[in-house]
């Protein structure tokens, strides 16, 4: 299908996005939580918010009928708590690291409907759909299917796959009303996360049922979106919150670019998920988290594979995926700055694929203790074991050798945050110790400053040691790498195959960042980076070619084999302004670069891994308005734009997206969203061995109405 650019077109929709700064103030607007922001808090303690305090100033869900929390300032706004950078709580502006925070107001106001989508808004990520069913996601480079350097986490339960490293983005669900924030750290955070927290940490945090009580129903369908249904219920009883949510979709397939070799695609994707959470108030100081939900689904797929006759194998195919999970969390408060919390979590996948199925259970058990030292020390430490246990069923295409195994992980961990001049210049130090089965012992160091010169300025560096731990696929496993028939008719294959002494591949990272307050109205957020990293994955031959059989058919195999010759730089900068023009209408931009020079070591000759990592694109930029009218009315747009990515086929674009929602009653809300608005279709990924080939994302209009009662 031919791409139609429709410039006057394109042209009118962002003329109309921005339109607003015309319009006066709002009446009766929606509330606001916090906004997503990278920008500096102030230092004045009374202006702190916290996610529980959000709650007792405004309600989170859509058709809340206060507007208290729209009426803070962007002085307040931008104070935030937040966990992630050192796993306690701390104020934003003093964390030393390149953060960002998606807001629960964010993730309503977006309008999209799922996770990877909501992740555009990062600067330093790319996010890139690769059909209907499957995302392209990284920080700071080496984007793929499998981007094995970022670290996912869903209420601290870890979705990252021990199998290939990476993340299966169409199993990362949970109900999107339900997310309190997202927090995701651009650079390593191994020392308090472990190893393959490499360029990145992205941690899903989702609300206490304190916070959901009542009703919510949520129903839609359009172009591509063809239908989907959101329910929720939470109650309290006794001393025990609760809440049961339940949610179905059935998306659209996507279309075949000019050069694809389908004619139509056939990835569409429809699935269920459903689950409970329970909070409850042991005393006064203990309090048990308990959640468990379940989901399937059926993504479709156009799978390609190379056959013994040398030619693409091209079929439409339908996976079917399952999975559920279990987590608990005690916590005791020991004072205002001490606490001690113990964490269990059961996870099981299962994955039917064309060629290759998987079942996974994964279980962990963590303890951490804060506890002050003194007037200057704050020391966090902890100890975590984590299990896997896989079992796969393979074929001549993938495989691993054994098809079952149990790998064990064990960490510890500890982190001094040292007061050197009181609100003004931190230090925070730490390692981490992993010993894991397949790579040995691991030591993970940082070191991180900030300096608060005043209530509006921070600067920060930081020094940061990471690794990305062999997978059981490095080591164990088998693929085909692509077949041909010789000229004496022999069909031959290039086998790649796992190496036992296949090492962790490391990176050394360092960081120097500004954030300021400029006045009441603007603020923004410089971070830069220079990644230096050794002993990158790589495919290597592996000797001569040699003659062998497949179901009795004579086979020449030429041998691969995975191994640690590449090495390399990267080095950019991401930059966040937020401003606000009226009261009524608040504008965030980001800028990203990213260079990135990898190259073979001595000896490497690889020609698989080297222009893969490479893939990503240089140069990022988007804009986003959010606009509140007369009349409940909001108006939110997103302008973005993604440079060509090196080495494929994929060219730069610029997209919009669009929600226009309006609240005419307390309960009832409307909304119209649009994506992907000024072309048909574009092609956001390159052609990958494992996915469908050869896909444009198309535009797409939906309609939603929700309802909520409390």
């Amino acid at each position: 299908m031919a791409k139609t650019k429709r410039v006057g077109h394109s042209c009118l929709f962002v003329i109309l996005a921005l339109l607003g700064v015309q319009t006066s103030g709002t009446s009766d607007s929606y509330a606001q939580d916090s906004q997503a922001t990278d920008l500096q808090a102030p230092d004045t303690q009374s202006d702190q918010i916290t996610p529980n305090s959000q709650n007792d100033q405004v309600a989170n869900d859509p058709g809340s009928n206060s507007d208290e929390y729209s009426q803070l300032s962007l002085e307040q706004l931008v104070n935030l708590v937040v966990t992630s950078p050192s796993k306690k709580e701390e104020r934003y502006s003093q964390v030393a690291a390149a953060l960002y925070v998606i807001t629960a107001d964010d993730i309503r106001r977006s309008g999209k409907t799922t996770i990877p989508e909501l992740l555009r808004m990062v600067p330093g990520l790319t996010v890139a759909q690769i059909d209907s069913n499957n995302w392209a996601v990284s920080a700071r480079g080496f984007t793929g299917v499998f981007a094995n350097k970022l670290l996912v986490l869903l209420d601290g339960r870890s979705v990252y796959t021990p199998l290939y490293g990476g993340v299966f983005w169409n199993e990362v669900d949970t109900l999107l009303q339900d997310i309190e924030r997202i927090e995701v750290i651009r650079g390593p955070g191994a020392t308090l996360y472990g190893a393959n927290a490499v360029n990145g940490v992205i941690n899903i945090i989702t609300k206490n049922t304190k916070d959901t009580q009542g009703v919510l129903a949520s129903t839609g369908g359009g172009s591509e979106e063809r239908f989907f249904a959101d329910t929720r219920y939470g109650e309290t009883v006794g001393d025990t919150s609760y809440r049961i949510y339940s949610k179905y979709f059935d998306r659209d397939a996507s279309t075949p670019t000019n050069n694809s070799l389908i004619t139509s695609a056939h990835d569409s994707w429809r699935g269920a998920r459903g689950g409970f959470r329970s909070d409850t108030d042991l005393s006064v100081d203990d309090t048990l988290m308990f959640s468990a939900d379940g989901y399937y689904s059926e993504p479709g797929v156009d799978f390609s594979e190379p056959t013994l006759a040398g030619v693409q194998s091209l079929r439409p195919e339908t996976r079917y995926l399952n999975g559920a999970n279990a987590i608990v969390k005690w916590a005791r408060e020991l004072g205002s700055e001490s606490e001690v919390s113990v964490k269990g979590f059961y996870d099981h996948i299962g994955r039917d694929d064309v060629n290759f199925n998987q079942r996974r259970d994964t279980w962990e058990l963590e303890a951490q203790h804060r506890l002050p030292v003194g007037e200057s020390h704050d020391v966090l430490y902890g100890a975590s074991y984590r299990a896997y246990s896989d079992n796969y069923d393979g074929s001549f295409y993938v495989d691993v050798e054994p098809p079952s195994d149990t790998v064990s992980l064990y960490t510890a961990f500890l982190q001094d945050e040292i007061t050197l001049v009181p609100d003004h210049l931190k230090l925070t130090v730490g390692t981490k110790l992993e010993q894991y089965d397949l790579s040995g012992l691991e030591v993970l160091p940082s070191a991180r400053l900030a300096w608060m010169p005043d209530s509006r300025n921070t600067i920060w560096t930081a020094f940061s040691r990471a690794v990305r731990s062999p997978q059981r696929f490095n080591q164990d496993g088998l693929i085909v790498l692509g077949t041909q028939t010789l000229p004496n008719g022999l069909p031959a294959a290039a086998v790649l195959r796992g190496d036992s002494d296949y090492d962790s591949e490391t990176l050394d990272a360092y960081e120097l960042g500004y954030r300021v307050q400029v006045s009441d109205t603007v603020a923004f957020d410089l971070a830069t980076f220079y990644n230096n990293y050794d002993d990158l994955e790589s495919v290597e031959p592996n000797g001569a070619p040699f003659l062998t059989s497949f179901e009795g058919v004579p086979l020449i195999e030429l041998p691969f084999r995975s191994d640690n010759l590449l090495e390399g730089e990267t080095y950019g900068g991401e930059l966040s302004i937020e401003y606000r023009p009226r009261d009524n209408w608040r504008l965030v931009g980001s800028y990203s670069l990213l260079n990135m020079d990898l190259r073979h070591t001595k000896g490497s000759q690889d020609q698989v891994f080297l222009p893969a990592e490479e893939r990503t694109p240089k140069n990022q930029a988007t804009l986003r308005s959010y606009l509140e009218l007369p009349y409940n009315l909001e108006w939110d747009s997103a302008l973005r734009y993604m440079d060509s990515i090196p080495g494929t086929s994929t060219d730069s674009y610029i997209e919009l997206d669009m929600q226009v929602a309006w609240r005419y009653t307390k309960n009832w809300t409307l909304s119209v969203v649009g994506m992907n608005l000024l072309q048909d279709d574009h092609e956001e990924f390159a052609l990958t061995a494992l996915n469908s080939p050869g896909i444009s994302i198309e535009r797409s209009v939906f309609g939603r109405v929700t309802y909520t009662f409390k």
